[in-house]
């Protein structure tokens, strides 16, 4: 089974990408395989490499250059859990999910919606709210899987969201020495679980955690 790409920025999914050969351009130019309309991003910015089941990403000489989990690369092995970041585009690789076939008893039963004990309360919609810089009193709402905040080199985070377990976790990415504070402590390499009102530092951006009905 293949590897799938999935293009995010500012915490929306812009376009998922099917590996299906040993080489895919990626680039601003319509002449490459997968095309990313950003211009922070190079003509000819990235090759992502898959042979026998080993992806590796490489940077084409781009200008603003090529970051995984944070760090710049020239060329290197790219897992699934490890993230690429191209200009202000971040990129998620996975292997794509084939559906299993539905026992009768699945079949039966695929309308009724069973609620968990963990999921009460899932319909508060999470969101970050800044307080300080240029877009200071904007919200980013939280509604995907994976929402990366920050600029490469400096810092990075990630927050992780399971709306439907009302879970949500802060991770800083590895490279940069900008400052990160979560509640006033520097942030680890371990990800902490964010309840309401939590505050947030990257580098010189002030954010606040919240929960809306």
């Amino acid at each position: 089974m293949g590897y799938k790409l999935t293009v995010i920025k500012d915490g929306n999914v812009l376009k998922e990408y099917v590996l299906d050969r040993p080489e895919t351009r990626i680039g601003r130019r319509l002449s490459n395989d997968l095309v990313l309309e950003d211009l922070t991003v190079s003509g000819h910015h990235a090759l992502v490499h898959w042979h026998e089941g080993v992806v590796e990403i490489e940077d084409l000489d781009s200008t603003n250059g090529t970051f995984l989990d944070g760090k710049r690369i020239v060329r290197h092995a790219w897992l699934p859990t490890q993230q690429v970041m191209l200009g202000s585009c971040v990129i998620a690789l996975s292997r794509p999910v084939s559906p299993k076939p539905r026992s009768s008893f699945a079949t039966a039963f695929a309308d009724t919606n069973i609620a968990l004990p963990e999921q009460m309360g899932s319909s508060r919609q999470a969101y970050l709210e800044v307080r300080t810089g240029p877009a200071a009193g904007r919200q980013l709402v939280l509604d995907k899987p994976v929402v990366t905040l920050g600029t490469p080199g400096v810092a990075v985070v990630s927050v992780n969201c399971q709306r439907t377990l009302n879970r949500y976790t802060l991770q800083r990415q590895p490279g940069g020495t900008g400052t990160v504070l979560w509640n006033g402590i520097a942030l680890g390499n371990d990800p902490v679980r964010l309840t309401e009102n939590d505050r947030i530092q990257l580098a010189d951006v002030q954010m606040v955690f919240g929960l809306k009905n």
